[in-house]
């Protein structure tokens, strides 16, 4: 029982120093973009705006937090006997034996994959906000509700996740590399020579079919988790909008 838990302290660190500077970096972009055009067409385009700001600000958290990637990636994929007892010395041998640049191990696939994944969010989030307000016969406004920022994000971060999926695992893949010891008791081990070996790599042994592997509980992983970020996005913003307008 204790296996479904396994990196849940770096997953953790992960998710806040990824979900906080993207949604910082996302306000401010798309700020200035409102600043920058006219209503008229901020308002036309506000959905590939949404888009075009959310890649750079994931991109930007994804710099920030992809070292707590690794290791919560390494933590889940080791096997027995363990050879990382907690986080700290994990960090320590990770530092030591592989060398600083081991911590962005994958990061050029994780680019490409936190990009078009927090654009594609981003943009869905706003394409099913949109299309609540319509169903829900009301006038668009700054203020999101709970069901509705839990139910549009839920299902735009699934959403984004689907059409993204196969460079979270070829991600995944190049950052347990240098890794192999610890992951005898799985079976064979392949190694890549990049992104591009791996992709090549993984068509060939496994079919194209296994760049979706793991896909099912990533989706449901993504739901959960996009419903409760943009709902304490929603939140937060909420109560500085309350703020500002009773000073």
């Amino acid at each position: 029982m204790i296996a479904f838990w396994k990196g849940h302290v770096p997953a953790q660190l992960l998710s806040a120093a990824y979900n906080i500077p993207q949604f910082w970096f996302f306000e401010r972009l798309t700020s200035s973009a409102a600043k920058a055009f006219h209503d008229e067409f901020y308002t036309r385009h506000r959905a590939y705006i949404h888009f075009a700001s959310g890649s750079m600000a994931g991109l930007c958290g994804l710099v920030i937090s992809h070292p707590f990637d690794v290791l919560r990636t390494r933590f889940v994929a080791q096997g027995e006997p363990r050879i990382y007892s907690s986080l700290p010395h994990a960090v320590h041998t990770i530092f030591f034996n592989e060398g600083a640049r081991a911590f962005y191990k994958g990061l050029v696939p994780a680019m490409v994959y936190a990009a078009p994944q927090a654009g594609l969010t981003f943009f869905f989030y706003h394409v099913y906000t949109h299309f609540w307000d319509l169903i829900a016969h009301r006038v668009p406004t700054e203020y999101i509700g709970t069901p509705e920022s839990l139910t549009c994000g839920s299902v735009a971060s699934a959403s984004a996740k689907l059409v993204i999926y196969p460079l979270d695992l070829i991600k995944k893949r190049l950052q347990v590399q240098g890794f192999e010891e610890a992951r005898k008791s799985f079976g064979q081990v392949v190694k890549y020579r990049g992104t591009i070996d791996c992709i090549v790599s993984i068509a060939k042994r496994e079919g194209t079919r296994s760049l979706y592997k793991g896909l099912f509980p990533s989706v449901i992983k993504s739901f959960v988790q996009g419903g409760v970020s943009f709902w304490s996005y929603e939140q937060t913003c909420n109560v500085f909008r309350w703020l500002h307008d009773d000073t």
